[in-house]
């Protein structure tokens, strides 16, 4: 009995999900024949990509040389006051250590949205970590903490609900696959999150949200994170802190670790930015010595400069420190293009 109950429980989330995802397609559609007069669409573009050059201190090796590291290529449409949809292709390095460019889908979505309420159903960005990226503004530079450390993927196949509660206020679910944008799923479970994001003050943002990986006959993956930023026409300085526990759904493998990051304008143009990464990983199981493989500690510190509405370009230099006390020295020029 209680492994039918299980199963009708998964059939019933993935029927939700298909169900969801037609019905936001056929209204979409329908929404576009009876209200073209407010329809309007733009091209997505935007490019990052940088000169680097790396010192490995303790193997007294230098890398250096031009990157590519992100192209995201794609259309938007807004189909009325309501509907719209949004295809994205992301062109990019392999992960870790590989010497392939590879391209993905990343967002193939319908969206609807009306009086504080927002509905994104398809291939579409997750919530988990969205608001702390937008806060440190320099995705170009460096990814967020979550995304950085693998610990969440920055879009999903699934669908996110969000509701304002109040001028302060906001809530927002997700049912997701789990899997991230550049998988398929490779399993019948799912990945559930809920977050409230609150600006009860001018210039104040906090936010919590905790989201679940489900597992057959394993531990269930989770995270939990905190944040909490404060920004004004000058400065701005912002810090997270987050769990996670059983990763990779292995009981007892917990990671944690925090993120501050800070920017001060120099002018309308220009500003000067600096963040600190730590990340530790433990494990409750005695003599065992795993140690999560993104763990360690970065610093970066940093200038940008906004040459106009399209181009904007940083030199930074960043600090690493690896989990098996590896240091790295590095010197980048950043650039970042977008229509």
């Amino acid at each position: 009995m209680k492994k039918q109950l299980t199963k009708i429980k998964r059939i019933s989330s993935k029927l939700i999900c298909t169900i969801s995802l037609s019905g936001a397609i056929c209204f979409s559609m329908n929404a576009y024949c009876q209200d073209k007069n407010t329809e309007k669409g733009k091209p997505i573009v935007t490019i990052f990509d940088n000169f680097g050059a790396t010192r490995h201190i303790d193997e007294k090796e230098t890398e250096l040389g031009f990157n590519l590291e992100r192209a995201y290529i794609g259309y938007q449409y807004q189909f009325s006051e309501n509907w719209g949809a949004k295809i994205v292709y992301d062109m990019g390095k392999g992960d870790d250590n590989s010497l392939q460019r590879l391209g993905y889908v990343k967002n193939a979505e319908v969206s609807f949205k009306k009086d504080g309420f927002k509905l994104n159903a398809g291939l579409t960005s997750t919530k988990q970590f969205k608001v702390q990226e937008d806060f440190w503004g320099n995705r170009y530079i460096y990814k967020s903490f979550l995304d950085e450390r693998k610990w969440a993927s920055s879009a999903d196949l699934g669908i996110t609900v969000e509701q304002k509660l109040a001028e302060w206020l906001s809530a927002d679910v997700s049912i997701m696959n789990g899997e991230g944008y550049k998988k398929i799923q490779s399993d019948n479970q799912l990945q559930y999150s809920i977050g409230v994001t609150s600006k009860p003050i001018k210039g104040l943002t906090l936010r919590a949200f905790a989201d679940c990986k489900t597992a057959e006959d394993k531990k269930a993956q989770s995270n939990i994170g905190l944040f909490a930023g404060y920004k004004n026409d000058i400065l701005k300085v912002g810090a997270e802190y987050n769990m996670q526990f059983n990763n990779a759904n292995i009981d007892g493998h917990n990671l944690s670790g925090f993120s501050i990051y800070a920017t001060s304008k120099l002018g309308n143009s220009s500003e000067v930015y600096a963040r600190y990464d730590f990340n530790d990983s433990s494990s409750d199981i005695d003599n065992d010595t795993w140690q999560y493989k993104h763990c360690g500690q970065t610093a970066i510190i940093g200038y940008q400069y906004k040459v106009n509405k399209l181009l904007q370009i940083s030199p930074n230099i960043q600090y690493n420190i690896d989990n098996n006390d590896n240091k790295n020295f590095s010197f980048f020029l950043n650039t970042k293009i977008s229509l």
